[in-house]
This record gives C-alpha cells, structure tokens and sequence, in this order.
C-alpha cells in the first residue's frame, strides 16, 4: 500500500457480475512554468470537452425530448479535441455518472439536486492507461 496521503478507492459501474477495485493516489507534482502552462491548457481542453457535452445533452433533450446515449455524444465530440481520445471518453462518461446520480438522488426525493449545467473553465483530465505510455523508464 502507498503512503500517500489522499488514497481512495473507486467502484466501476457493475455491468457485470463482478465488481473490480482501482487505487486512485493523488500525489504532488513539483512543476516547471512550462509544465505548469501546459498542464493548464490541458484542464482548459478538458473543459471545452465537458461544456459541449453539457450544450449537446440540454440542447437535443430540450428541442427533441430525446435523452442521447453515452456513444451518440461520444461520435459527436470524438476527434474535435486536442486531448487524448481516451480522456475525451472519459469526460462524457463522467457526465453521464454524474446524471445518473442525479437521476437516482431524484427518484429518492432529493428534488434540490440539478443535473450537471454550469460551464467550467478548468477540469479534471482522466488518463487512461492506453493513454499513458512509458519512455525510457518514465
């Protein structure tokens, strides 16, 4: 077990019968200006992705009464973006988690809980591990 501080442990969706446990750390970076640029743009990147997500869900659902799919906004936002394909699939699986939890705090009566609609300048990115490649040892 690591020792870092903030170790957490995330639960996939239970598509199958089995649940499987990842160990998520959260350590601190000691970044360059140039690292610390880039990293922003990232975020910045990350944002754009989450905000179109938001803009395609409300706008089809709002004019069609149509709720889109997770893959129907995935094809729509795949390749427009200059983050990591994996990362960009990451971010609308996120969205559509984070409606589902609202939809289940709803049913609960948790009425006060709105879906997700706040336009963001910063995000998390996610890194997948075909996303992430190892070069000489790094």
């Amino acid at each position: 077990m690591s020792r870092c501080k903030n170790n957490a442990v995330k639960k996939l969706k239970r598509t199958t019968k089995q649940t499987v446990d990842i160990l998520v750390e959260k350590f601190p970076l000691h970044l360059t200006k140039k690292q610390t640029v880039l990293a922003r743009n990232l975020q910045m990147e990350a944002a754009k992705v989450w905000n179109a997500t938001c803009n395609i869900h409300r706008t089809v659902y709002g004019r069609y009464h149509y709720w889109l799919k997770e893959g129907a906004i995935k094809t729509l936002v795949k390749n427009k973006y200059g983050i990591h394909s994996q990362s960009v699939q990451a971010l609308v699986e996120t969205y559509f988690e984070c409606c589902e939890r609202t939809r289940e705090l709803h049913v609960q009566g948790n009425t006060d809980w709105k879906y997700p609609y706040r336009r963001k300048r910063f995000f998390t990115v996610t890194w997948k591990e075909p996303a992430i490649t190892i070069w000489g040892g790094y």
